[in-house]
């Protein structure tokens, strides 16, 4: 929201004015004149990062100060924070024995919250090194490129030339010999001559710099914990305020809400003198809600909560007993049904259950009948203003007891058949046993002395 500007002082605390130079502005026509420059204009853009290059041979340091054309609030320091740059690494003399300054990265940074700070300080060196470029390999001899088959044709055509063609190709044979020794001085000469050059690059060296931060607007530890506590009771206090308004809430939104149904859900189970009664109530609580109960404490509301909802009572208690009281006589009745068909069935399925056990079931489920006509009985002579004197729940709970007590008996299983026992072997007498064997052996002769088949009359055989 305001300028800042930084200010730095010169190598070692030294009057002479050094130079600064903000990167990607250089050529602005606002550049840094003195010993101080705005960095950061009004309604700078955040996040937002500037890099700072400084040429110094020593500790020096920078300023951040709110720029003096800004107007601050009453009592609000100016200053935000000092850095103090060392450990710049000693450059070494030249020729001359002149020492030029280092050159000095400073990075600083504005952040999404405003804060600046600074990130980082580097020294920057470039030296100088000589490094070999290897030579490009030479290129391949011409004799590697004959054909691989130039020996074989050879030794062909020499076995068919004359003798004449024979004394040619000696007399050539030294003459080759010196061609090729020459050609090998020759490409000694070319590899000395390929010799690797030496070649000087520059590197750049980043070296990491110290820095030292004191700021002006910095609080103490006690300061610091008595903030967090100061934030921690304002939190709290939200919280309670949040949790007042929605108890007041719930108990205006009750009162709606039982006006209503005094006058259409409710209405029949409370006398008019009740109902005028319990209006006058309502109307009460309503006034006092946005009278005196507009400031006052949670625990305020949910006591005038709860003891709206205890006058109310009675009557909900009534009008959800007649809800629930068809549900419960319907289960009763069906389980009544339900178990006295059982008793009286004469079904195979049913067979196995003993008499005592059915007439058992019979009897729980007429005292269970003589119990619903009872309740039926004084629950339909009472008018629905009163109490009723049987619960539905009490009436579900006696269909739940008739199914314990029957149930068990009705899914009683068929014991297993017996299975038979196997029938004595009979005994064969003696002289029967010998007659069968006695018929039994002609049967047991050879198969190779059975007696020729029967011709017929009207065919020979030769």
């Amino acid at each position: 929201m305001y300028p800042i500007a930084l200010a730095w002082s010169s190598s070692g605390g030294a009057a002479a004015t050094e130079s600064m130079e903000v990167d990607g502005e250089e050529d602005s026509k606002d550049k840094p004149t003195g010993s101080s420059t705005v960095v950061f204009s009004k309604f700078n853009s955040v996040p937002n990062t500037k890099m700072l290059t400084f040429h110094r041979k020593d500790t020096f340091s920078l300023t951040a100060a709110y720029d003096a054309s800004c107007k601050l609030p009453n009592g609000f320091p100016t200053k935000l924070s000092e850095f103090t740059v060392a450990d710049i690494p000693p450059r070494v003399p030249d020729e001359d024995g002149k020492v030029d300054p280092a050159k000095i990265k400073v990075k600083l940074r504005l952040d999404i919250h405003g804060c600046l700070t600074l990130e980082s300080a580097v020294a920057i060196e470039e030296q100088e090194v000589i490094e070999e470029v290897a030579p490009p390999p030479p290129p391949p001899p011409a004799e590697s490129t004959a054909p691989a088959a130039a020996p074989a044709a050879a030794e062909g055509d020499a076995a068919a030339s004359t003798p004449g063609d024979a004394a040619a190709e000696a007399g050539a044979a030294p003459a080759a010999a010196e061609g090729e020794g020459a050609a090998a001085e020759a490409g000694t000469a070319e590899a000395a001559e390929a010799a690797p050059e030496k070649k000087k690059t520059k590197k750049v060296k980043r070296i990491a710099l110290s820095v030292q931060t004191k700021s002006f607007s910095q609080i103490s530890a006690q300061e610091l914990m008595d903030a967090q506590e100061a934030e921690g009771n304002m939190k709290l206090q939200d919280k309670i305020i949040a949790q007042t308004a929605e108890a007041m809430n719930n108990l205006e939104t009750k009162v709606y809400a039982l006006r209503d149904d005094l006058s259409q859900k409710l209405s029949a189970y409370y006398t008019e003198p009740d109902k005028e009664k319990l209006g006058s109530v309502l109307t009460a609580l309503e006034d006092w809600l946005y009278d005196e109960g507009m400031d006052v404490e949670k625990s305020v509301y949910e006591t005038k909560l709860k003891e709206l909802v205890a006058t109310f009572a009675p009557g909900e208690l009534r009008a959800k007993e007649a809800d629930l009281r068809p549900d419960a006589f319907s289960e009763l009745a069906k389980a009544i049904e339900k178990f006295n068909t059982f008793a009286a069935s004469q079904s195979e399925d049913y067979a196995h259950i003993s008499t005592e056990e059915k007439q058992k079931v019979a009897a729980e489920c007429a005292q269970a009948q003589a119990y619903m006509a009872e309740a039926e009985a004084k629950l339909q002579a009472l008018d629905k203003t009163t109490d009723p004197p049987i619960k539905a729940a009490e009436i579900t709970a006696k269909a739940s007891s008739l199914s314990a007590v029957c149930m068990p008996i009705m899914n009683t299983p068929k014991p297993l058949p017996k299975e038979p026992e196997p029938a004595p072997a009979a005994e064969v007498p003696d002289d029967a046993a010998a007659a069968d064997a006695a018929t039994a052996e002609p049967a047991a002769e050879p198969a190779g002395d059975e007696a020729p088949a029967s011709k017929p009359d009207n065919m020979d055989v030769d």
